[in-house]
């Protein structure tokens, strides 16, 4: 009886659809490799461009498929193979590059230009699905929930294999099932990128970055019910934005959970390591508040994804800065000890060497391993079957696993049909509703939705406690002597800073922008060295704008006047200075240091100069930064004094006067009397002693 009704079947497909089927086939040989070669027609390739991410019991698994260059009479067939679930990850894996799928339970094969076209030409192709029963019209009889091989080969019209792919059928319990549960994957895409701004100040975005980081951009922001963790370079970023793709860096902002960063990525522990926490903090701040101005909304500062530059004592900074969530890399867990249940894959908790604790989820590598093929849509779902797999490992405990996507690598044509497949537009309209065993989630949400992993009972039978688990040390780097040239640099960058007017702070933007980037760890020493080198020139050349030219010989009449200096400002804004004047023999009565606003242009400043005596005497005058760390300017001249002081005048009165009055009085007490001259002049004369 049964096999008169598939016998029925058979006959109806091939008269219907022409599809031929057959209870089992061991299908062809391995596909052929056809090198394309330039001037001929390029080799037949066969594409999976969407597929059914999952069904319940029951429905129809629909796929679409490209064929670039099929030979004339191209056929396709389908070959379904017996569920792997049951088997482990290891036979799943070993599933993946079509070789030994086990046992083969259906072939469908069909004429290629027989199979439903689209405008562009991309072919459908659709099985009804049963369990309980052999489904009509081609459809495949699968035993229950499971993760099915299917075959998809490329024929020639003499059955030659040209080109093939294996994905999967996978089938979760009805909605119904009280044995299913969720498998919430914390999905971490990293958008990073290396700076736009250049050490000129120009904006440099090559198109091959600018094609990655939109590709994701665009993809995430296309499934705002697929929330993911991004972790985006701010710079990079906002670079994106204020060139031609603003609305989507947005809509990202919108849909997604934004991680902050630092303004570029940098290496982490060696910051730390050479005691740069002050700097880390302004590159965490300007990361935090760039992100929110080109999404327009607050980021994510809880959340961070460890790389190789974090080291455990880092963790205690970041917990300083808000972090309390992180995505690590399960090659920087250390090992568990004494036993413990960590099989779970729920979240757990880190503990830094301060103290301090923060719940973490860790990445599963092999799921990033299913990136980097030919056909990024088949990546995905192979990446979604085997999130199936690892439900169906335990289906009845809710547990999280990390997704954390590699920096490169990862396709926007993977992005999107991951999201789409782990959203809830998923779900399938047709045939019993199955239960959404796998869920994709933002790091917060995987880690905040699942119970936290906990360790054995103790000997007493206490309830369990959490698990905690410790980092590896990682590979902090090495800044060589870039932390001594920030310090210069940032030195002479606070200068500048005391040099403008609040009306001019604006043009510190894009020089602290330069310092910024000067530590991204993309970059190598001479690259940090021509950031930190543009930013002191341009310091420089501010503070070469402000001259003193030689100033005219003045004469002082007065004991007091006020004097006129120079000071030409070449730039196109005003500047301040601090201007001192220095002289041994002068005073200034409103002090020898005051701060100047100049002007683009000549200013005329003036001084007020006392003078003590009179006579030549020289005045050194210096320009500086108002915080004194740059010496912009000096000059020296001479100031010849005329005036007398009102106590000089007074003591030059006095000496005049008491030298008349001696002269006076000494004249008159040696001028001699006739008489007495005459009679000594005779008794001399005459030899008298008398």
């Amino acid at each position: 009886m049964h096999s008169s009704v598939v016998a029925a079947v058979v006959v109806l497909v091939v008269a219907t659809f022409g599809f031929a089927l057959a209870p089992g086939d061991a299908g062809g040989s391995a596909a052929a490799a056809a090198t394309a070669v330039p001037g001929q027609t390029p080799a037949p390739h066969l594409r999976l461009l969407e597929q059914t991410p999952y069904l319940g019991p029951d429905g129809v698994f629909s796929m679409r498929l490209a064929v670039d260059s099929p030979p004339a009479g191209a056929q396709i067939v389908f070959r379904q193979h017996a569920d792997v679930a049951s088997s482990g990850r290891d036979r799943f894996t070993e599933t993946l590059a079509g070789d030994d799928l086990g046992r083969l339970d259906r072939t469908i094969r069909v004429a290629f230009d027989q199979l439903p076209a689209d405008a562009s030409g991309t072919r459908a192709a659709s099985f009804p699905i049963a369990a309980d029963r052999v489904p009509p019209f081609g459809g495949l009889q699968l035993s229950g929930p499971g993760v099915y091989p299917l075959s998809v080969t490329l024929e020639t019209a003499d059955g030659a294999d040209v080109d093939r792919f294996t994905t999967y059928i996978v089938i979760f319990p009805a909605d119904d099932d009280p044995d299913a549960a969720w498998l919430t994957a914390g999905v971490v895409v990293p958008a990073r990128a290396a700076p736009a701004l250049q050490p000129g100040g120009e904006v440099r975005i090559p198109q091959a970055e600018r094609d990655r980081v939109e590709g994701i951009v665009r993809a995430v922001a296309a499934h705002p019910e697929s929330p993911v963790t991004l972790v985006a370079t701010p710079e990079f970023l906002a670079a994106l934005a204020d060139s031609d793709d603003e609305d989507s860096v947005r809509a990202v902002g919108d849909a997604t959970d934004l991680v902050v960063g630092t303004y570029v990525d940098l290496q982490l522990g060696a910051w730390l390591d050479e005691g740069l926490r002050d700097e880390l903090t302004r590159q965490f701040m300007a990361g935090a508040s760039t992100l929110g101005d080109v999404s327009g909304r607050d980021p994510d500062v809880g959340s961070w994804l460890v790389d190789p530059s974090t080291t455990p004592s880092a963790l205690d900074w970041l917990a300083a800065a808000g972090v309390s969530r992180l995505a690590v890399p399960a090659d920087r867990l250390a090992e568990l000890g004494g036993g413990g249940r960590f099989g779970t894959m729920a979240p757990f908790e880190i503990e830094a060497p301060g103290g301090a604790r923060l719940r973490a989820l860790a990445g599963e590598p092999g799921l990033a391993a299913h990136l980097g093929g030919d056909d990024p849509v088949l990546d995905a779902h192979h990446t979604v079957a085997d999130l199936a797999m690892l439900y169906f490992q335990e289906p009845g405990i809710p547990r999280a696993v990390g997704l954390l996507l590699p920096d490169v690598g990862v396709d926007a044509a993977y992005l999107d049909a991951l999201l789409a497949a782990l959203g809830p537009g998923a779900v399938p309209t047709a045939g019993t509703p199955p239960r959404r065993a796998v869920r994709g989630a933002s790091l917060p949400g995987a880690i905040d939705a699942t119970p936290v992993a906990t360790g054995e009972r103790d000997q007493v039978g206490a309830t369990d406690s959490t698990l905690v688990r410790t980092l590896t040390p990682g590979d902090p780097g090495d800044l060589g002597t870039y932390p001594t040239q920030l310090s210069f640099a940032e030195a002479s960058l606070a200068g500048y800073r005391s040099m403008l007017p609040p009306s001019e702070l604006g043009r510190m933007v894009p020089l602290e922008q330069l310092v910024l980037v000067s530590g991204a760890r993309s970059l190598d020493a001479r690259g940090r060295q021509d950031y930190l080198d543009a930013t002191v020139a341009q310091v420089d050349a501010a503070a070469a704008s402000l001259t003193l030219p030689p100033q005219p010989r003045i004469t002082v009449t007065e004991e007091t006047v006020e004097l006129t200096l120079i000071i030409d400002n070449a730039a196109e804004y005003p500047l301040q200075a601090e201007l001192t004047l220095t002289s041994d023999k002068l005073d200034f009565p409103d002090g020898a240091t005051q701060v100047v606003t100049l002007q683009p242009g000549s200013n005329r400043i003036p001084v007020d100069v006392s003078s003590r005596s009179s006579g030549a005497f020289p005045i050194t005058v210096t320009l500086e930064a108002p915080d004194g760390s740059i010496a912009i300017a000096s000059t020296r001249f001479t100031v010849r004094s005329t005036a007398v002081s009102g106590i000089g005048l007074v003591l030059s009165i006095g000496a005049g006067v008491f030298l008349l009055l001696w002269w006076v009085r000494h004249f008159r007490s040696t001028r001699a009397k006739p008489g007495l001259v005459r009679a000594d002049e005779r008794a001399r004369v005459a030899g008298d002693p008398a």
